[in-house]
């Protein structure tokens, strides 16, 4: 029995389940909000105990107009605080953890910065590990040296809060106390890892130290013993941060999404996206699990990501997260960094993107045109609770080549849906609007136009799978797979008059005349232009030659068509079609002269001899 296809459309909202949200307009705000707020000496927040602040914001600033003046002022901020080795976050008696110094050797690691600090990056590096050793060295260590890990699980130390009735700040009424955590850890692998050193041993043991704190549900906890939030872990306040930070050492460490934690990682990541990480403005999160997403090539789930994170900007540009103490709750330099870090990284160059993140099929029709884009989709079966987006570019994606020998509209979507709608689809309509003016300036051949997708190449959707509507203006293509789709033509093809010239040089010193003829053949009376020149010794004369008229040839009659026609079809024919053909002819013209022009020679013949008997 055939089964029975549901119409399934995009209904729009400007909601988190469906909303547009413009890069550009998103990224350059907070640029400017970073900007404004950056102090004359290049720090950013209180200066000290806020280093991370600066070293992500100094990432974000990077991202999105390179090696400026703003860069230069807070990696200089942050060089010497790095290189010295008293400083507080390198204290193992004070409040020294891993994550923060690390997080500044990612960032100058990030930005192509380790040149300035190389004279000092061994000490660095070692200084580092030594976190993961409860600052246990036995000997001085070099570079490419094994150090002994000393601690039991292998993870990268910082502060873990011991909470107790009144607990709420760095006050008396906390207590604290050192432990290994997946932040610190995190961090120092991506921190290492980018600056290119890090001993194979000590690689393994963070390695293991991490997935050691994975849960049952695919999270990532902050310690062995630890699942609380807390703003006063400034880098991890949350499991889906933790989580988030996790995954991404881990895959800069070399794993992928076919490793079964990672996969129950990514899966904990979907489910919070859906929950829209709580629905209580987690900045921080959000931005850490878009990364997450594209890292691993959840396309869907970062554009769904980043679009809640889009919609978690303030006013002026910035972005806070919940679980800051106030007024850092409402906005904060490291918060509005990190989501600079994540719209620069996720789905980059992408001018706009829809997403639903609620979808359920009707058996009804619904016509949803969303920009100038018209998405139907058709399953096999209802289904509910499923997710869809719509990337929208305005050049050629990053992950795709562009056509060769055509011209490009300069639309293309990339159609992200959930495994419950491409694993029943019985197919899908898509159609790109365009304008009069989208097609004439560039010279497009409108009849040209048609939908591409990609798949190692650009290959169309031809008729009957797709092709353009002149009168309304779209291009359309029936689909049976989502991609990336562009929209691709050809130009117009113009006759125009061609112009000849000749150099033409004497090489003696005397006058000499030339006539140049060019004439019409195959018969026609064409034209003849002549031009007579004179010219001397080392002049160059330019003489026009124009084209020569087209006569029309003499058609043939309907009965001489019919007789080339069929002897063009005979001589179209392959050898062994031919002979059989040519000896039932030979064969035939034998019999008909045997039949009919034999007898009456034989007879003709004998009457003739017995005339000259009778004679």
């Amino acid at each position: 029995m055939k089964k029975k296809a549901f119409m399934l459309t995009f209904l729009l909202f400007t909601i988190f389940s469906s909303h547009l949200v413009f890069a550009d307009s998103n990224v350059s705000a907070a640029i400017t909000w970073l900007k404004s707020n950056q102090t004359n000496d290049g720090y950013f927040g209180s200066g000290a105990w806020n280093e991370h602040w600066t070293a992500s914001a100094a990432l974000a600033l990077y991202l999105y107009e390179g090696d400026s003046s703003a860069v230069a002022n807070a990696l200089s901020w942050l060089k010497p605080k790095l290189e010295d080795s008293s400083y507080w976050f390198w204290s193992e008696s004070s409040w020294g953890e891993a994550d923060i110094p690390a997080s500044i050797l990612y960032v100058f690691a990030d930005t192509g910065h380790i040149p300035d600090i190389s004279g000092n990056l061994d000490s660095i590096n070692l200084s580092l590990l030594r976190y993961q050793n409860n600052f246990n060295i036995t000997n001085s260590g070099t570079e490419n040296q094994e150090i002994k890990i000393l601690a039991n699980n292998g993870g990268f130390s910082g502060w873990q809060i011991d909470f107790t009735p009144g607990c709420m700040d760095f006050s008396s009424s906390c207590n604290f106390s050192r432990v290994e955590d997946s932040v610190g850890t995190s961090f120092a692998l991506l921190g290492l890892i980018a600056s290119g050193y890090i001993p194979e041993s000590n690689r393994t043991a963070a390695i293991n130290y991490l997935f050691s704190l994975q849960n049952p549900d695919g999270s990532f906890n902050f310690t062995s013993n630890d699942k609380t939030s807390s703003a006063l872990y400034a880098l991890g306040p949350d499991l889906d941060s933790t989580t988030a930070l996790s995954l991404l050492a881990l895959n800069a460490a070399g794993f992928n999404s076919s490793n079964a934690s990672i996969s129950k990682g990514l899966n904990y990541l979907k489910n919070s996206s859906k929950n829209m990480f709580g629905n209580k403005n987690h900045t921080f999160a959000t931005s850490l699990a878009a990364l997450a997403f594209q890292t691993y090539g959840e396309k869907l789930y970062s554009a769904l990501t980043l679009n809640y994170l889009k919609s978690l900007q303030n006013p002026d540009g910035s972005f806070g997260d919940s679980f800051r103490w106030y007024p850092n709750s409402i906005s904060n330099a490291l918060d509005t960094a990190w989501a600079v870090i994540a719209m620069q990284k996720t789905l980059p160059l992408c001018k706009c993107i829809f997403t639903n993140s609620s979808i359920c099929t009707e058996n009804n029709l619904i016509n949803i045109n969303s920009n100038d884009i018209a998405l139907n989709i058709f399953t096999n079966f209802s289904v509910s609770g499923v997710s869809a987006a719509i990337v929208h570019y305005d050049t050629t994606p990053p992950e795709v080549e562009d056509a060769t020998g055509m011209i490009s509209l300069n639309k293309y979507v990339d159609i992200l849906v959930s495994p419950e709608i491409s694993g029943n689809l019985s197919y899908a309509l898509v159609k790109f609007y365009y304008t009069d003016e989208e097609i004439s300036d560039p010279g497009l051949n409108e009849s040209t136009l048609r939908v591409f997708h990609y798949d190692n190449g650009w290959v169309p959707f031809d008729y009957p799978n797709g092709g353009v509507n002149e009168t309304e203006n779209f291009v359309w293509a029936n689909i049976t797979h989502f991609s990336i789709f562009g929209i691709y033509g050809n130009t117009l093809i113009t006759t125009t008059s061609t112009t000849t010239t000749i150099n033409i040089t004497n090489t003696t010193t005397s006058a000499s005349t030339t006539t140049i003829a060019a004439a019409s053949g195959g018969g026609g009376s064409g034209a003849t232009t002549s031009a007579e020149t004179t010219t001397t010794a080392g002049e160059t004369t330019t003489v026009e030659e124009t084209t020569p008229e087209t006569v029309a040839e003499e058609q043939p009659t309907a009965e001489q068509q019919n007789q080339l026609d069929i002897i063009t079809g005979f001589a179209s024919l392959p050898a062994e079609q031919r002979v059989p053909i040519v000896l039932t002819v030979i064969f035939g013209v034998a019999a008909f002269a045997w039949k009919f022009v034999l007898p009456k020679y034989s007879a003709k013949n004998y009457s003739t001899k017995s005339h000259h008997r009778r004679g």
